[in-house]
């Protein structure tokens, strides 16, 4: 008996047993996610020195891309040595540069963290001792006192608890760091070579698009490679100038009024003002009651320092840097933040802006094209 296929359920066919082994992949994932969880975290350890070779040649290649101008400029060399030149000068200018943190900055930074560790219980005490004496001074009742001075105990138990772990912690993290030197040194050497054929690479990309799609998916993913280079290259490169330009002025008014642990809070403030939006904030809380432990004037001379600092760079500096906007509002960039700052920690608090400014451009371009083929306007103040 001869049976005759038809197109159509055939392609029905096809398509249950796609729907079917893609719902029982998801199920087994779903059933055994630690298992795959760890599979994953071991293949995703075996890219890792790749992953950092990528990532450090793409954030070298600015420098890169300034020393190659200015060699342009003042010599009369070939492109080869220009970009030879170009790159030994980018290396070595970040091994100095992390020499002078080694030499001068990481000291004074271990200093502060284990005089602060060390000397915490002391301040709590004095601080207790201050609150016991307001308490007894304005004659509060006896209820109410007991209740200030029981939940200022829990608060002082937490504190030193944290602190009692600190030590472990700057230990755990210094001998994480030793441990992941192989995937450093690694990703370097990786970072070197991608550097040297970037342009052999970006060819090779170009081939495999040229031969595996359509000319407008090719002009588009072009388009979108483009404009990520352009968001995330602008945004990440003037986000962590700007932090740094800050962090230097917060160490050097701590520096010139003698403000305790000045280098621990600079590395605090250089980081969490990487973070747009509420960055500052978060740097500001810690820092604060840092030096309020070991003095409650310089403490509130900090805040003050630190808000007039913040106000040059939200007015000055920052604008002449980070240029343009993304294109997004606040709420939008709040959004962003909050949800990659969820699935990614750090790191999302990092990238969560710019990766959710290319995204909303995606959507915007495909909301836009169809309003275009409808006949409708693009503008949202039409719809309001």
């Amino acid at each position: 008996m001869k049976i005759k296929w038809s197109e159509k359920y055939n392609t029905i066919a096809a398509y249950s047993i796609i729907v079917i082994s893609i719902s029982m992949g998801a199920y087994m994932i779903m059933s055994q996610f630690n298992g795959f969880k760890g599979m994953l975290g071991q293949l995703m350890s075996v890219f890792t020195p790749i992953t950092v070779g990528f990532v450090l040649a793409y954030l070298l290649n600015f420098i890169l891309k300034k020393y190659v101008k200015l060699l342009e400029s003042k010599t009369k060399l070939s492109k080869g040595k220009v970009k030879f030149i170009g790159i030994v000068l980018t290396y070595l200018s970040v091994i100095i540069a992390i020499l002078l943190f080694m030499n001068f900055i990481f000291p004074q930074f271990i200093a502060s963290i284990i005089g602060l560790a060390t000397d915490i219980p002391k301040y709590i005490e004095e601080l207790s001792k201050f609150v016991t004496d307001i308490t007894e001074k304005f004659s509060i009742s006896d209820h109410y006192k007991d209740l200030i001075l029981s939940n200022w105990k829990k608060a002082t138990d937490n504190l030193l608890t944290y602190v009692t772990g600190l030590l472990p912690q700057i230990a755990t993290f210094t001998s994480a760091i030793f441990t992941s030197i192989t995937n450093l040194v690694l990703g370097v050497i990786i970072s070197v070579y991608v550097l040297i054929d970037q342009e052999k690479l970006k060819g090779l990309a170009k081939k495999i698009i040229n031969a595996t799609t359509t000319s407008s998916v090719k002009d588009r993913i072009y388009v979108l490679v483009h404009r990520f280079d352009t968001i995330f290259g602008d945004y990440l490169g003037g986000q962590m100038l700007d932090a740094g330009i800050v962090g230097l002025l917060n160490l050097a008014v701590m520096l010139i009024f003698n403000i305790p642990y000045a280098f621990l809070i600079w590395f605090i403030v250089t980081v969490t003002n990487i973070i747009p939006f509420f960055g500052p904030l978060l740097g500001l809380i810690p820092s604060f009651f840092i030096v309020f432990f070991v003095s409650a004037k310089k403490a509130i001379l900090y805040l003050i320092l630190s808000i007039i600092i913040q106000q040059i760079d939200g007015n000055i500096i920052g604008p002449r840097i980070l240029g343009r906007s993304l294109g997004i509002s606040p709420l939008w960039i709040l959004f962003s933040l909050l949800v990659f700052g969820n699935l990614l920690g750090f790191i999302g608090l990092l990238i969560g802006v710019p990766l959710f400014a290319l995204l909303y451009s995606i959507v915007k371009d495909i909301i836009e094209a169809r309003l275009k083929q409808k006949g409708l306007p693009l503008d949202t103040e039409d719809y309001i």
